[in-house]
C-alpha cells in the first residue's frame, strides 16, 4: 500500500507498507542502498532475487521522489528526472504476471518543493487488458491522507484493487504515524513499513 498526507503538525509525508500472505513473501526486510533507493530484499540470505517479491519500494531521481510495489519504480522514477510527463512515464508499468491474482502495481511521485503528490495505478480488466488511472492531490491539509491499495478482501479471500482512499490521520508526527500505519494493517500480514518526508525516512521491519 502507499499513503500519502500530513501529520498533525503539518509534517507532509509518503509511506509504504510491505505485507505477504506466503512464507516467501513474510521473509522480507526493507534495507537502504547506498544511493538511498530503499530496496525489499529476502531476510533469509542465499535465497535468489524474485523480481514479484525483491524490488525497490523508494527511488530518488534528481528532484523526484517514487515509491511503489515493484519494479516499475525505478523505471518510473528515472523517467521523470529525465523530464518525460508523469503520463507518459506511467503509461509503461504493467500489472504483475502472477495468475490468478494479477496484483496491480501502485506507486506515488513527488517533485522537491511540490505539494501536489501523484498516486498511480494499472490493474488487470476483466478483458484481461490493463486499465490505468492517476489522481493529484493538492494542498494536503493536517491529519488528511489519500490510501491506495493492491487487495482488499482477506488472506483467503482476495480481491485486487486500485482506487485512492481519502482517510483521516490522527498521528500528530512521523513517529506517531509509523505506529498507526503499523496498527492499521492486519497482524498477520504485516511486514515492514518506511515513512518518508522532506527531512528524514525511517525504515521498520517487524513491532
Amino acid at each position: 500500500m502507499c499513503l500519502t498526507g500530513r501529520t498533525g503538525d503539518g509534517t507532509l509525508f509518503w509511506a509504504y507498507a510491505l505485507t505477504g500472505r506466503s512464507t516467501a513473501s513474510q521473509a522480507r526486510i526493507l534495507v537502504e542502498s547506498s544511493n538511498g533507493d530503499v530496496e525489499v530484499r529476502d531476510a533469509r540470505g542465499g535465497v535468489a532475487p524474485d523480481a514479484l517479491r525483491h524490488y525497490v519500494a523508494l527511488a530518488r531521481r534528481a528532484d523526484w521522489l517514487v515509491v511503489g510495489n515493484g519494479d516499475h519504480v525505478v523505471p518510473l522514477c528515472d523517467s521523470l528526472a529525465r523530464g518525460v510527463s508523469i503520463g507518459d512515464a506511467s503509461a509503461v508499468p504493467t500489472f504483475e504476471p502472477d495468475p490468478p491474482i494479477y496484483t496491480p502495481r501502485i506507486w506515488l511521485a513527488v517533485r522537491t518543493g511540490s505539494d501536489v503528490t501523484s498516486l498511480g495505478w494499472v490493474r488487470r480488466a476483466a478483458d484481461g487488458h490493463g486499465h490505468r488511472g492517476i489522481v493529484a492531490v493538492e494542498e494536503f491539509e493536517p491529519g488528511f491522507g489519500v490510501l491506495l491499495t493492491t487487495y482488499d478482501g482477506s488472506a483467503t479471500e482476495v480481491r485486487t484493487s486500485a482506487v485512492p482512499t481519502e482517510i483521516s490521520v490522527a498521528a500528530w508526527d512521523i513517529g506517531a504515524l509509523e505506529q498507526e500505519l503499523w496498527g492499521a494493517l492486519p497482524a498477520d500480514l504485516r511486514i515492514a513499513r518506511l515513512v518518508t518526508s522532506l527531512r528524514e525516512t525511517r525504515l521498520l521491519t517487524g513491532t
